[in-house]
């Protein structure tokens, strides 16, 4: 099975599609034909996108405070985590 991606441009903007393309052999063991799935994966794509351009905005802001950044919990200890 081979797995790849390609960007279909359309008027209503990009589209990421991944195909997956597995080989169908004849009984002498050659490939005779192949079947494509492919499958929109845009929403996985812009999510992906997001979440890299938000964890990049983070280390960004974390790495300018010049001091040290805590994440505090509201539980019953009020518990603190290093960030």
């Amino acid at each position: 099975p081979v797995t790849f991606a390609i960007v279909r441009h359309a008027p209503e903007g990009a589209r990421h599609v991944e195909y997956r393309m597995l080989p169908e052999r004849a009984s002498c063991g050659t490939v005779a034909t192949a079947v494509a799935i492919g499958r929109d994966v845009t929403e996985q794509v812009a999510l992906h996108d997001a979440l890299r351009e938000s964890e990049r905005r983070l280390a960004t802001l974390l790495a300018n405070i010049p001091g040290i950044a805590y994440r505090v919990r509201e539980d019953a200890q009020w518990s603190a985590e290093f960030v």
